[in-house]
């Protein structure tokens, strides 16, 4: 996730590329700013449709803007509303990333050039919602990441929740798919020596399953970890759908995973934990889900 790699990299002293973007206050007596990237060019995506994006990622900032919980945050607290547009966008669509965060403090009338936690709202990616650093099995082998997930029936839903991340999808395919057991095995083995017992028994495996027992759903014992035929006590392994994302309509926003952490971070107060929350408490999820499409 980009804004937080930056705000991270902040927070240890190294220069960071959204630190170059103008920091303008906006109001607040001096502790709502806003530090929105101006980017016009993504390599690879003709203008009008990055024109076409911006006014989607700019309708969801002005939308944040408007919200008193964000343009007047209680004192002595500052609250810097961010974005950045992606040089390097996932799944062939545009993406973005806008964050509501808080500055470390406020002081001789100045906000905090360092923010620490806040409100993510990640535009046209999973990682939010389900980060790739936790996946099962990570991208290679020609595949995809792959995670576990606890509840199958989520990935035909139009507002998905994850832990901490709420997605808003476009509704016209599944977000998510299940992994099939003989691609999980064939993945299982290619990552074992040629020759190892591991990599004997799961050929076995394999050869023992007939065609429906190879297509149905991967799903791993939550106990022991191990593959299970019956899904109900069991996480199924799933993968991002590849026919999601139509790469025809690039400058469309067709997903919105949001996130804030929801308790008190290291050195977060009880008050600005109050005024971080009273931001995720008050979104308007109806307008979140209708800028999906």
């Amino acid at each position: 996730m980009r804004l937080l790699t930056l705000f991270a990299a902040a927070l240890c002293g190294t220069a960071a590329v959204a630190q170059e973007v103008p920091i303008i206050v906006k109001g607040a007596g001096g502790r709502f700013e806003t530090q929105l990237d101006a980017k016009t060019v993504v390599p690879g995506f003709p203008g009008d449709k990055i024109r076409q994006f911006r006014r989607s990622s700019d309708a969801l900032i002005a939308m944040l803007e408007a919200m008193p919980e964000v343009n007047a945050p209680p004192a002595p607290f500052c609250n810097r509303l961010k974005s950045w547009i992606e040089i390097l966008p996932l799944h062939g669509v545009l993406g973005a990333e806008i964050g509501v965060m808080n500055p470390i403090n406020f002081s001789g009338g100045k906000c905090h050039r360092m923010t620490a936690t806040g409100v993510i709202f990640r535009l046209n990616s999973l990682s939010l919602l389900l980060d790739p650093q936790e996946a099962l099995m990570r991208a290679g082998e020609g595949e995809g990441n792959w995670w576990l997930v606890r509840d199958a029936e989520i990935a035909n839903r139009r507002i998905i929740e994850i832990r901490d991340a709420v997605a808003f999808t476009h509704g016209r395919a599944p977000l998510l798919i299940p992994v099939s057991t003989g691609r999980y095995l064939r993945r299982q083995i290619a990552i074992e020596y040629e020759g190892s017992t591991v990599r004997h028994q799961l050929e076995a495996r394999l050869a023992d399953l007939d065609p429906t027992e190879r297509a149905a759903p991967a799903c791993l014992l939550r106990t022991t970890g191990a593959l299970v035929r019956d899904c109900r006590a069991a996480d199924t392994v799933m993968e991002l759908n590849p026919a999601y994302f139509d790469k025809s309509r690039p400058e469309a926003v067709q997903l919105l995973v949001v996130e804030t952490p929801p308790s008190a971070g290291h050195g977060e107060t009880a008050d600005r934990f109050a005024a971080r929350k009273a931001i995720w408490n008050a979104l308007d999820h109806n307008k979140f889900a209708a800028m999906v499409n």
